[in-house]
């Protein structure tokens, strides 16, 4: 343990108080208004660490910028994630009624259960025989998607969470 020097403050060695807390609840304000926490970072760390012994292979994410249609507020948006087996292309369409419908594609083609698990659950469908699959009203927000590719020579794949 070392000793005290000259250069040391006052009461540094002394417990914390309320004047420290106050101080440091001051930083720590002065960072939150600097440098504010993404407003999705929980969402994703808890996806994340969701995945841990996951033996699903993860895809990796190319997001297509988005594109407008019909009116300013409604968009398409396009996402790839590619893995070494499978790819899964996706396009995000607003519905009326505030929700989204989701197109998909599959590659290599073929019959694949679909899972997107969103924060309100779970909604599977089954692709067809080209790879295609579709779903309608789905809730906006993050989601990710799980296919399963049991009986063929391809691992499940899980992509990473996208918004919707």
């Amino acid at each position: 343990m070392m000793g005290r020097s000259e250069d040391d403050p006052p009461g540094w060695d002394e417990p914390i108080d309320g004047r420290d807390e106050a101080i440091l609840a001051e930083v720590r304000q002065g960072w939150r208004d600097a440098d504010p926490p993404p407003e999705l970072l929980v969402d994703q760390v808890r996806y994340a660490l969701g995945l841990t012994g996951c033996e699903e292979l993860v895809l990796l994410a190319v997001a297509a910028p988005p594109v407008g249609v019909r009116g300013d507020d409604e968009r398409t948006r396009r996402v790839t994630f590619s893995g070494s087996e499978l790819t899964v292309m996706i396009s995000i369409d607003a519905e009326q009624d505030g929700t989204v419908r989701v197109d998909g594609w599959l590659a290599p083609a073929g019959v694949f259960d679909v899972e997107l698990r969103g924060a309100d659950g779970i909604m599977g469908t089954r692709s067809d025989d080209g790879g295609r699959f579709a779903l309608r009203h789905v809730p906006r927000g993050l989601a990710t998607f799980l296919v399963r590719c049991a009986g063929g020579p391809l691992r499940n794949v899980v992509t990473p969470t996208v918004e919707l």
